[in-house]
């Protein structure tokens, strides 16, 4: 609930205060108080960064109210990786924009007149990872299911557009010297980044 938690970050109770702490796991949380900037982000990346001490992949899902105003974050943490690629799924089915935000003022019932691509935000961040190099399909999966928000659906479709614009080029046979088919990307695969 973190537009409470920002409006009693400077209460008069220590007991408050301290209750506060003990959700952080840290008095570095009222320090908050005293800085500059946007304190809700603060307060969700120490959040954040507190879970990341006892579990490997930590995730948020930004709750907001009609007026587009925080309200408060859900917090995914778990070491176990299928799990947090079944929760990144879940994320991408709410909010098929960013797969990060979910609205009071969005109408279920309503038309998206423009449905959002991430394809060239993740085809850019393959590129920048594994610019120049050969990889397997595999290795470039556990990255994107590992180290960044998207899902392996979109990495498909990120490897597929790299290729179209011959940015990427798939080798013919995978490692197990079967034919790939055209534009699937199977763990197997042999991609060359340029």
């Amino acid at each position: 609930m973190v537009e409470y938690i920002n409006r009693f970050l400077e209460h008069p109770d220590n007991a408050t205060r301290n209750h506060i702490v003990e959700l952080f796991g840290t008095p570095m949380v009222l320090k908050i108080s005293q800085t500059s900037g946007n304190r809700v982000t603060k307060l969700r990346i120490l959040y954040q960064e507190q879970l990341k001490t006892c579990a490997k992949f930590v995730r948020f899902f930004e709750m907001r109210d009609d007026r587009g105003k925080p309200i408060y974050y859900l917090f995914f943490a778990t070491n176990h990786r299928l799990g947090h690629v079944k929760m990144k799924e879940a994320f991408w089915k709410v909010d098929p924009s960013s797969g990060i935000t979910f609205s009071d003022s969005t109408d279920p019932n309503q038309l998206v007149l423009f449905d959002i691509d991430q394809t060239f935000g993740l085809s850019k961040d393959l590129m920048n990872k594994f610019g120049s190099s050969i990889q397997i399909t595999s290795n470039v999966r556990m990255y994107v299911e590992d180290e960044t928000p998207f899902t392996v659906s979109q990495m498909k479709n990120a490897l597929n557009q790299l290729e179209e614009d011959g940015k990427i080029t798939v080798e013919q046979l995978k490692l197990d010297s079967t034919k790939r088919k055209k534009n699937t990307y199977p763990d197997t695969s042999i991609i060359r980044f340029s």
